[in-house]
């Protein structure tokens, strides 16, 4: 799981609707993102979110990251969400905290779309 800065205060990205563009190149990632992988989005109030790729779009000099929020974060969740090895609850056949939280925000957007 990645840790992804983005440019932006909490309260535009709350008042932000559609998903995110986020350019590989500006937000320094280690590593190329999947579409379909989880992350964790911190903006730069020091606020923590969910997030996963949606999609990727490619231009010449970059790849940009189609990025959908989720839910805010409380720090702890963060952490734990970015520290969880394969081994986690869901390895187990149980829920995490954070797969609630992120049907949560899939069921919140599904009502938003309404």
């Amino acid at each position: 799981m990645e840790l992804v800065e983005l440019p932006y205060t909490g309260a535009e990205l709350t008042a932000m609707r559609g998903p995110l563009i986020v350019s590989h190149v500006e937000s320094r990632l280690r590593r190329a993102l999947e579409p379909g992988e989880d992350l964790v989005l911190l903006d730069v109030d020091g606020e923590y979110h969910s997030g996963w790729v949606a999609d990727l779009r490619f231009e010449l000099e970059d790849t940009l990251y189609v990025v959908e929020r989720g839910v805010r974060l409380p720090p702890e969740q963060a952490s734990e969400r970015l520290d969880e090895a394969d081994g986690g609850p869901e390895a187990r056949g149980l829920e995490s905290t954070q797969s609630v939280l992120d049907m949560l925000a899939e069921w919140r957007k599904e009502l938003d779309e309404r």
